[in-house]
């Protein structure tokens, strides 16, 4: 029962996480109930539960127990701490996590209150990363013929996502002060401003110094930039996620306030820049790329992005939620 909702009322939350699914509602802690689902488990491939550690057991869901009855089954166990463990029984949540694993620092300015990734990535990337333990299971099923339990957490999951940071954080080829950390660590980038909307750019790899002046020369910036040494020795980090770019930021709006969004863009993809202008929802849903490839679909009267894989067979056309009273 979650908002906002659509036109006919029902959750926009709900419809847009369960399409294209089966449903059946069941009280899983009456005896009724937990008959019915030790009958789907029967001939099920997956089981997914996350109710937290020893829950399943209890309620004679463990996969010790239902495994008697389908070997082949892959059983998923989710838990917010993992299954031992002085957290192992604690609640969580998808704030408690981001910030024990110190996504909420990862965010913000030096100085500054620190800021919440906006998506909800624990709940996301947890179950991106319970989905790749499910399919090595399957893989390997289709090898032996056996099914097995696969465990995973929400913590484990971001600490796993964050090594690669670690790693490059505290074996740095050069430290740059605490400037070192507001490329990849500053608030959100609201872009640079133009006379309409605001675009984002960032050198590529190819990007040479000689066409790197040819593009602040045509954008007017050339003078303003390279008269000062460390940001002509250092032009690379002047802007996109350079650490230079938050104090330059300014010197590159003084000119591209000048033009629209579409000049700059016009002037700085003739360079070896990656750039792009910021769009809105709307702007976005209606963008003649999303379109060529086929990204948003239409289901009676709403709009779903669809799934962005391309096979060589068809995918399954899109099906509404199903409906939890029936």
């Amino acid at each position: 029962d979650l908002a906002p909702r659509t036109p006919t009322g029902s959750s926009a939350l709900f419809e847009s996480f369960n399409r294209n699914k089966d449903s059946k509602t069941i009280d899983w802690t009456s005896k009724d109930g937990q008959a019915q689902l030790k009958d789907l488990v029967k001939d099920a491939d997956v089981f997914l539960e996350d109710w937290g550690p020893g829950v399943a057991e209890g309620y004679g869901f463990g996969y010790g127990t239902i495994s008697k009855e389908n070997p082949k089954l892959v059983y998923l166990a989710l838990s917010a701490y993992g299954e031992k463990g002085p957290f192992r029984d604690r609640p969580t949540s998808e704030l408690v996590i981001q910030g024990m694993t110190g996504y909420l620092r990862l965010l913000g300015n030096l100085g500054e209150p620190p800021v919440r990734v906006g998506a909800d990535i624990v709940a996301t990337c947890s179950g991106a990363i319970a989905l790749t333990g499910i399919l090595s299971a399957l893989y390997y099923r289709e090898k032996t013929g056996l099914g097995q339990r696969v465990a995973t957490s929400l913590l484990g999951a971001m600490m796993f996502l964050r090594s690669h940071e670690w790693a490059a954080m505290t074996n740095p080829d050069e430290w740059l002060g605490d400037s070192y950390c507001t490329n990849e660590t500053d608030a959100p980038h609201d872009g640079y401003q133009t006379k309409d909307r605001p675009v984002y750019m960032s050198p590529s790899p190819l990007l040479k110094r000689e066409d790197f002046i040819s593009m602040i020369r045509d954008l007017g910036v050339h003078d303003d930039l390279i008269q000062t040494p460390e940001y002509a020795d250092n032009w690379w980090d002047t802007f996109g996620m350079g650490y230079l770019a938050r104090e330059t930021k300014p010197i590159w709006e003084k000119y591209t306030t000048q033009l629209t969004a579409q000049e700059v863009l016009g002037i700085v993809e003739k360079y070896e820049v990656w750039a792009v202008e910021f769009a809105d929802l709307g702007a976005l849903m209606d963008h003649p790329q999303v379109a060529a490839i086929n990204l948003v679909h239409d289901v009676d009267g709403k709009r779903y992005v669809r799934a962005p894989w391309r096979t060589p067979w068809e995918l399954p056309p899109l099906r509404q939620a199903p409906d939890l009273k029936d």
